[in-house]
């Protein structure tokens, strides 16, 4: 992991309760998960994967921190900068999360104020816009289009 999960979740910009999960825990279920909520959980898990593709992408293994500490600034914030669209191009493939508002979402007026309804992406949505970041981060880290060519 190149960043802490502190520090990718105030990157990212996303808020567990959009996505149906939760960032906190009761005692009792602490106890239960080792103090570890479902939102922490999901993030850890794709930052792996993550931090996989990067490795294959580069040909370094960046779950090493002597590796990471090796890479000059610059590099580590592409690599930092790429992490995070990857993470967002799962989150949009699992979830559909939308970043933006469409203002005929936002409705104005009545005895219930501001209401914002929050649509979701359906699954070619999701695919073009998970793409699309990934081939963000892909160009980050090599400087190039991507084509995806051989990626199973």
């Amino acid at each position: 992991m190149m960043q802490s999960l502190p520090q990718i979740k105030a990157r990212l910009g996303v808020e567990p309760e959009a996505l149906g999960m939760t960032d906190r825990l009761t005692r009792e279920e602490a106890a239960r998960s080792g103090s570890i909520s479902d939102w922490d959980l999901y993030l850890a898990d794709t930052v792996a994967g993550t931090t996989e593709l990067l490795s294959q992408w580069t040909g370094v293994d960046l779950s090493r921190p002597d590796v990471l500490a090796s890479l000059d600034a610059a590099r580590r914030a592409s690599l930092r900068r790429a992490e995070i669209l990857l993470i967002k191009a799962e989150i949009v493939l699992d979830y559909g999360f939308v970043e933006a508002t469409d203002p005929g979402d936002i409705q104005a007026g009545g005895s219930e104020g501001v209401r914002i309804s929050q649509r979701r992406l359906t699954v070619s949505e999701r695919g073009d816009v998970a793409s699309e970041l990934r081939g963000r981060a892909r160009t980050l880290v090599l400087g190039q289009q991507d084509t995806f060519e051989g990626v199973e």
